[in-house]
């Protein structure tokens, strides 16, 4: 299978070992896209998925779930393929997502990502992401009372020396009532010299820099309701 778009200046992007299987049991739909992208970009990767639905007009009432896996990837290698206001991305490792659907609407992203040398750019972002590794699951997910939590669980992130963070948990939860923190094994010293290659603003920045916390974190949990802690 060949896909080019001749708004951009690339040659057509090549997929090979293309196959699509769908199964349909009633309301139960199964779906299974594998293909294999040219060597030096990816390796073969797979997107499969359940959803259980009656009808494409009654959104409403559809549920499931579907997961993507990438063994390897070069996110750079892609750069052409894609418009030119769109983000630019590089690094290279592996990476799989799952999401989740409830009542017609996403209710759950999960990233598990181990990537190497990553560097994301876009004109909306107040400064671009530098980081020599980044390990760990990411995610976003909103519960029956749309509350909604993100989160990093078991992240690791490194320089290009090698200098790498001990993996720690970081979620904020918010909602039209309640907010609040959880945190897990936060050095904070390693944190606010890292956030110098993250996409903050420099206000923030500096104000670390003024700050230079220190510590660790060991664990913490707080929440707040309409401005009362607790």
């Amino acid at each position: 299978v060949a896909w080019g778009d001749e708004t951009l200046d690339a040659t057509p992007l090549v997929f090979n070992q293309v196959s699509f299987n769908l199964r349909n049991l009633f309301t139960r739909h199964t779906i299974r896209v594998a293909l294999t992208p040219p060597a030096w970009m990816a390796k073969p990767l797979v997107l499969e998925g359940t959803l259980h639905g009656r009808s494409l007009a009654k959104m409403e009432e559809w549920h499931g779930e579907a997961q993507v896996g990438i063994p390897a990837i070069d996110f750079a290698a892609w750069q052409s393929w894609l418009p030119a206001n769109a983000a630019r991305l590089a690094g290279h490792g592996s990476v799989s997502a799952r999401l989740k659907l409830e009542a017609g609407q996403v209710e759950a992203l999960t990233a598990k990502i181990n990537l190497a040398k990553v560097a994301l750019s876009h004109p909306q972002l107040p400064a671009p992401l530098v980081l020599g590794r980044a390990s760990g699951e990411t995610g976003w997910a909103r519960d029956a009372n749309h509350v909604q939590t993100a989160y990093v669980r078991g992240m690791s992130l490194g320089e290009s020396d090698g200098t790498l963070t001990q993996a720690f948990d970081l979620a904020w939860r918010w909602g039209a009532e309640e907010q609040g923190v959880r945190a897990r094994n936060l050095d904070l010293a390693r944190l606010a010299t890292l956030a110098e290659r993250m996409p903050l603003a420099e206000a923030y920045k500096s104000s670390l820099r003024q700050h230079r916390p220190r510590g660790r974190v060991d664990s913490l949990e707080a929440s707040w309701v309409l401005g009362s802690a607790n």
